[in-house]
């Protein structure tokens, strides 16, 4: 039959079936696609990346933190910090930092000059409001990497997931803002890496984050 020239072919039940199914099939594609976690869609969040890249210098409180200088990564925590803080910080170096290909151990007798200073001091110490704990390096050895990092703590007994995330920051992991491409800061697979603290629920790296450190100084 014919209607102003065009001729119309009646469809079977199937042919209905078949275009319901592909058009259901896309349509959870797009939403799976758009609810996605940010490590299935893949970002970099280990400096430098596209959206942070700073050069690495010797600097000051509230300058850039880098990449620590190699796989063996030594610290030491001042008298400042208390003893339970010092406990926090072990329990996390000695425990999902040292699931990774870092080895990892704590310098007894501090190095803070020469070329084999302690990678990372912690301390604790005044700093600018909103900040609570910040991670700076203070000898660069090249563009990206640094051969001591100080962590200072705006209280002296610094929980675990602060101590976690201020450790990532001294290997090198950045914020989600700073990820290339961008996640969000509260993304969970940055898991200690997430901020404002209050967003951290466990003071763990994430598969994601210890795959960028294996891939980083492996």
């Amino acid at each position: 039959m014919g209607v102003g020239g065009k001729v119309f072919h009646p469809r079977s039940r199937s042919d209905a079936r078949s275009r319901a199914l592909a058009l259901g099939v896309a349509i959870l594609t797009v939403l799976v696609a758009a609810i996605a976690p940010a490590a299935a869609r893949g970002y970099d969040n280990m400096y430098k990346t596209a959206n942070y890249g700073p050069n690495c210098h010797d600097g000051d409180i509230y300058d850039t933190y880098c990449q620590t200088d190699n796989a063996t990564l030594t610290w030491f925590e001042q008298s400042s910090v208390t003893d339970s803080g010092q406990a926090n910080i072990r329990s996390v170096l000695e425990g999902p930092f040292e699931d990774t290909v870092l080895s990892i151990s704590r310098d007894g007798t501090p190095s803070y000059s020469g070329g084999a200073e302690t990678d990372i001091i912690y301390q604790q110490g005044s700093l600018q409001s909103p900040f609570i704990g910040y991670t700076w390096c203070n000898d660069a050895v090249s563009d990206t990497r640094c051969d001591q990092h100080y962590v200072r703590f705006l209280h002296a007994t610094p929980s675990t997931n602060l101590a976690c995330h201020e450790s990532g920051h001294a290997v090198g992991l950045t914020h989600g803002q700073d990820a290339a491409p961008r996640t969000g800061n509260g993304d969970d697979t940055l898991h200690c890496m997430q901020t404002p603290i209050d967003e951290v629920t466990s003071a763990t790296l994430g598969d994601h984050q210890k795959s960028e450190i294996t891939n980083t100084y492996n």
